[in-house]
């Protein structure tokens, strides 16, 4: 009785089609039409053409992409852990926004008369970014002015009328006379944007509003440009009427980096698979991080210390790099670590003693293990 269960149970392992004999449904064995498929003992199999004849041959199931995972990142296991960095660190940013209430000051959105905006929920984009760092500072007031190529006369004549001559030529001045024409091209369009800070608080947002988006429409169609310009504003906040030596002010990668990398974290908050397409466009190492390998990496950030002055490297670097390194950072210490840093820095220490209060280790220690997990990732497009 036994045996003949277990004749019975084997039988019925598999799943018959009409006039498939259970001794043909293995590799190789005969089978009738093409595209037939069976399950034998947890296997499954499909038929296929082989010369004249149709075999079984075994199906192979595409695998499920594991499901990224958090974990407990520091210096000492960076590399072993390399692959969980991105969302680390979105997990990380995305549990603080979704805690927290944004602090956003009241918004001054001014459009031109001939200016049609890619994007509107501003509200929305910049507070994302207030909520990712509820322990900080923000303006109370937060000027915009969005202007296109034929708007620009429009848009410098409106800043003037919203701060001091005084202001307008000190903010002019320190953008080499070009401080809303630097944002648009001879070719008719605007692309550029920036952030800066009246000596009274005042969050200014300059936004160029190009013709298209078709070079890069998620940047300009889901606020993530809004969002990369006011973390500069909250990055200014320490800043406002300190006077500090070029040397001493934060490292261009680490300027521009972390309002790259904040832009994406905060606007994609929720859904990690479009934080980590862009993270993947914007550091892709056939185009904006080409170039790269573990020994230019680690010869890039060994000159943080120089402030602004890394004007040997691809200029793209100081963004898609910068990203990349403040991503790591915020994976290990979260990002609200990143304006930590610039707080230390508005006192003047320099980069390196601000590293060592904000993490606890050496700058010159820890390079070269950043340098060798980023390289991996970036070449593996992780």
């Amino acid at each position: 009785m036994k045996k003949l269960v277990a004749i019975i149970a084997i039988l019925f392992s598999a799943s018959f089609l009409p006039g498939v004999a259970a001794s043909q449904i293995q590799v190789g064995g005969k089978c009738l039409t093409v595209g037939d498929k069976t399950t034998v003992n947890g296997f499954q199999f499909i038929c296929v053409k082989n010369g004249k004849n149709l075999i079984w041959k075994k199906n192979v199931l595409p695998s499920a992409t594991p499901a990224p995972t958090q974990a407990t990142i520091t210096f000492e296991n960076l590399f072993e852990n390399r692959a969980a960095i991105s969302y680390t660190a979105w997990k990380k940013t995305s549990d603080l926004i979704a805690s927290s209430t944004s602090k956003l000051g009241d918004l001054d959105i001014n459009t031109g008369p001939n200016t049609k905006p890619w994007f509107n929920q501003l509200s929305t984009a910049l507070g994302f970014v207030s909520r990712a760092f509820p322990n900080e500072p923000e303006a109370k007031k937060v000027l915009i002015i969005r202007y296109n190529f034929q708007d620009q006369d429009w848009a410098t004549n409106l800043l003037k009328s919203k701060i001091s001559q005084q202001e307008f030529d000190r903010l002019n001045r320190e953008e080499g006379g070009r401080l809303l024409s630097s944002n648009c091209e001879q070719s008719g369009t605007c692309r550029g944007s920036k952030e800066q800070t009246t000596q009274d608080g005042l969050a200014i947002l300059l936004i160029g509003v190009p013709n298209s988006v078709s070079q890069d429409p998620i940047r300009y169609s889901t606020g993530q440009l809004e969002a990369h310009e006011y973390f500069h504003s909250i990055q200014r906040v320490p800043f406002v009427n300190v006077n500090l030596q070029s040397k001493d002010w934060p490292t261009r990668w680490f300027l521009e980096g972390s309002a790259e990398w904040i832009q994406n974290a905060a606007v994609n908050s929720q859904s990690f698979s479009k934080y980590q397409s862009f993270l993947k466009s914007d550091c892709d190492p056939s185009s904006s991080c080409s170039g790269l390998s573990e020994s230019v990496i680690s010869d890039y950030l060994s000159k943080s210390h120089l402030g602004n002055g890394m004007s040997d490297f691809d200029q793209r670097y100081a963004y898609s790099l910068g990203s990349k390194v403040c991503e790591l950072l915020s994976a290990i210490a979260g990002p609200e670590a990143l304006i930590q840093i610039w707080n230390a820095q508005a006192t003047g220490i320099g980069w390196d003693a601000a590293f060592q209060k904000v993490y606890g280790v050496d700058w010159n220690s820890v390079y070269p293990l950043i340098a060798k997990s980023l390289n991996s990732n970036i070449q593996n497009r992780v």
